[in-house]
Formats: C-alpha cells, sequence, structure tokens
C-alpha cells in the first residue's frame, strides 16, 4: 500500500498514543459500510465474527476464549480482538462495553496490548502481559443501562486485568459480539495496513441474557466479514454451538 507522508505521520503518531487508545467508532464503519453478500455474510471495513441481536435489555454479558495469533505485515499493520455489547445497537448513540487485545507489528516484531471501552473511557492496560500462543480469556458484563465491566485473563499465566466501565449514555444491551477489528487513526479518516493474522479461534463463545438463556455462534443474528478496497479479507466459520473462526485469507 502506498502511504504519502501526512498518512504515514498519522500512523506513527496514533501508534505512540496507543495508551489512550485513540481509534474510530467501529459501530458506525459497521453500520453505514455493510453489504450483504448471496451467503449471507455481512461486509465491511470495521469487523469479522458472530453478532446476536436481540431486543433491548437482553443481553447481561459475552465471553470468549482464545488463543492469540502470530501476525505479520509491514510496520503499524494492526488487528484487535474484542467481544463487547452495544456499540452496534443504540442508534444514534455511542453507548458501548468492550474488551480486547490489540496486535500492533512493529519495526523489533509484534506489540499485544489488552485494552477496555466504554463512550467514557478507552485505554490499553499495561499490567497483563500477552505473547503469541497465549491462551486468553475475554469477558464483558453490562450490570444495568449505564455500568459494566470486563476482564481479560491469560489462562497460560493465570494473570488478568479487570475494569469497571462507565456509559454516559444508556446502554441498549441488544447485541452482543466477538470477533476481530481493523484499526483507525485518532481522527477516523485512515485506517491502520491490515495484517495477517492466520486465523483466530473463539471457544466456549456465547452471549448470556438477562433471563440466563445462552447463545452460541450457530445461534447468531447476522455474521460479519472484513472487506477492504474490494476485497474479502477474512472468512467466518461456526465450528458448533460453542466455536467460531475467523482467517485471513
Amino acid at each position: 500500500m502506498h502511504l504519502n507522508s501526512a498518512l504515514i505521520s498519522s500512523f506513527l503518531l496514533a501508534s505512540v498514543s496507543l495508551a489512550g487508545r485513540p481509534r474510530s467508532q467501529r459501530q458506525n464503519l459497521v453500520q453505514k459500510l455493510a453489504n450483504t453478500s448471496s451467503d449471507g455474510v455481512v461486509y465491511n471495513n470495521g469487523f469479522a465474527g458472530p453478532v446476536w441481536q436481540l431486543d433491548n435489555g437482553t443481553f447481561c454479558s459475552v465471553i470468549g476464549t482464545v488463543t492469540i495469533p502470530k501476525v505479520s505485515g509491514q510496520t503499524n499493520s494492526s488487528v484487535t480482538i474484542a467481544v463487547g455489547i452495544d456499540g452496534m445497537a443504540c442508534p444514534g448513540s455511542s453507548a458501548i462495553l468492550q474488551a480486547g487485545v490489540d496486535a500492533i507489528v512493529t519495526s523489533n516484531g509484534t506489540d499485544y496490548k489488552v485494552w477496555f471501552e466504554s463512550d467514557s473511557y478507552n485505554g490499553t492496560d499495561s499490567s497483563l502481559t500477552i505473547s503469541a500462543s497465549d491462551h486468553i480469556q475475554l469477558t464483558v458484563q453490562a450490570w444495568d443501562e449505564h455500568s459494566g465491566f470486563a476482564t481479560i485473563t491469560n489462562l497460560n499465566t493465570g494473570q488478568h486485568a479487570s475494569r469497571q466501565l462507565q456509559s454516559r449514555e444508556p446502554l441498549c444491551r441488544q447485541k452482543a459480539y466477538c470477533g476481530v477489528e481493523t484499526m483507525w487513526t485518532a481522527d477516523s479518516l485512515s485506517m491502520f495496513p491490515f495484517p495477517s493474522f492466520g486465523a483466530v479461534t473463539f471457544t466456549d463463545a456465547v452471549a448470556t441474557s438477562t433471563s440466563d438463556q445462552h447463545y452460541g455462534p450457530q445461534g447468531a443474528t447476522m455474521i460479519y466479514g472484513i472487506e477492504l478496497n474490494g476485497t474479502v479479507v477474512t472468512s467466518v466459520t461456526c465450528l458448533d454451538d460453542n466455536s467460531v473462526t475467523i482467517k485471513y485469507v
């Protein structure tokens, strides 16, 4: 990909500032740029994975376990692995609860950073070390319309990072999801190069409702895939009702 000097500067600035995780609002990208293909997959430039959508107030948690992939690409190539509630719901609102792991290609290898996000907070947590091949469990809970809790656990080391999240705007608790995302500069205008990540498989992937009903990948309302510059770059396969694989293609 040819990058002009201004764009390179934007990439470098954003990578330096990742402690505050300046990123675009992925939920808007998914809503505005989605196209449904003949196989039923909804393609967009921001997210790949299963999405569960039910009535307002339905979801109280989403959980998934992944093995962190080895990532390769040009410097500043970036991909993130995430689970979350809302962010693609609540029309006209930025309400979201989300947690994940960023993989950022640098000149010295790949940096992996854990992060938490709501409409009032978006930052990393350096207390938890993540490496390729680590087995990671991601959990997001919505306690009510304005608060929740997220935990990321490194199952290899037993260490974890957690954060209570507050939402300024009321959560709809209408959608839950797990998957991979592209990453964008702070002004939401430029996407970081998208790296090769092999495959990410979520196991024990489940969204839970306030009535204690459980929804697995095969019961997802929609399956999203990522398409960049007219080229499909991910495939999504529901292996069973507990597991889903997102591959770089």
